[in-house]
């Protein structure tokens, strides 16, 4: 697949390629792979050697990183838009190219085992919520942690990932976005060249997962070394396939959405019990996620008055009981933050490389 925006405002363009591809999609004893695979992307191909990739972007006055989520990963270019074919044939070879050797696993396996210690095991709140995720999904790999568990990256061989990348790293799974100011058709031509070359494996198509219904309420304790306790709770919801997908946007607004939230209100503002609190809910996501509710009560106050609150917040809401006043106001407000990330060439490419992998 391949997305054109051509935005005419700056002489740059941003160029990202995403893979249909994210921890959703690993085998069990593999997890972390997919996040893995992205670190190795990075150590050089047949034709450009380790370094190689940073130092031509660099030299061409521009920048790049990649990312990996539950249900993808992405490699961006931000470059001024008469160096796009650099962008384009640079992730071309690698999509095909990639060298993989054991030294150089074997050292980004040390770097990779490291920044989960910092993420997870040295963020008690981090810790939290991986527990939690784990708690919630009981037959879907949501279940685990994008980074992947200690054990499984301690274990995954060079074969394991020379297989994923063969599998998952082709045209078939792959979509190409670029924003900026470019010419739809030279664009195209260009593009055609260096990815018309990649032959196509067949059909490509991901696994279904489902998760079970849950019947009744699950709750864990985690204990960590932290000055003060954290809460969250979180609900299955549908993604944006659903009906539902528009208004649970609404809700996450209404009731966790930033200082104007009811939670932060009356959690942190009228009633003073706790240092933060708010909502998060995944709408751009492949299979069906959580709705989240978090909170961090302050010294002396326990987590099940915060709980407490929490519930009582909810059947508020749950009878309908919203103004149109606050209606209007968390709509304009989603507005304005989707208007406002259109400014950036980033988060358009962004928007429409999610859109079209989730």
């Amino acid at each position: 697949n391949v997305l054109l925006l051509p935005d005419n405002r700056a002489p740059m363009i941003v160029s990202k390629l995403w893979y249909g591809v994210g921890s959703r999609d690993e085998s069990s004893g593999e997890t972390g792979i997919a996040h893995f695979l992205e670190h190795m992307m990075f150590k050089g191909t047949k034709k450009y050697g380790a370094k190689v990739f940073s130092n031509l972007i660099k030299k061409n006055g521009g920048s790049h990183n990649a990312f990996t989520s539950f249900d993808y990963t992405g490699y961006y270019e931000k470059l001024p838009s008469n160096k796009l074919e650099l962008a384009i044939k640079l992730e071309a070879d690698r999509m095909k190219n990639l060298k993989l050797d054991k030294k150089e696993l074997e050292l980004e396996r040390k770097v990779v085992l490291e920044e989960r210690r910092s993420r997870i095991d040295d963020n008690p709140v981090s810790y939290l919520f991986e527990k939690l995720r784990q708690k919630s999904f009981t037959s879907h790999t949501y279940a685990n942690p994008i980074i992947g568990w200690e054990e499984d990256l301690k274990k995954i061989s060079l074969m394991n990932m020379k297989n994923f990348y063969k599998r998952f790293y082709v045209p078939e799974n792959a979509t190409l976005v670029i924003v900026g100011n470019i010419k739809i058709s030279k664009t195209l031509q260009i593009i055609k060249k260096y990815f018309g070359k990649i032959k196509s494996n067949g059909n490509f198509k991901r696994k279904v997962l489902i998760q079970t219904s849950q019947q009744k309420e699950r709750s864990i304790s985690v204990r960590r070394n932290a000055a003060l306790p954290y809460f969250a709770m979180a609900y299955h919801t549908p993604n944006w396939k659903h009906p539902d997908a528009a208004a649970l946007t609404l809700l996450e607004y209404i009731l966790g959405g930033g200082k104007s939230s009811r939670i932060y209100q009356r959690l942190v503002r009228q009633e003073g019990i706790a240092l933060s609190a708010g909502a998060d809910y995944r709408y751009l996501s492949y299979d069906p996620d959580l709705f989240y509710l978090y909170a961090q009560p302050s010294t002396g106050i326990s987590v099940s008055k915060i709980k407490k609150i929490f519930f009582e917040e909810l059947k508020i809401i749950s009878t309908l009981n919203v103004s149109q006043k606050e209606l209007k106001r968390a709509i304009k407000g989603i507005e304005a933050s989707s208007i406002f990330s259109m400014d950036s060439h980033y988060y358009r490419a962004m928007m429409l490389g999610r859109s079209a992998i989730c």
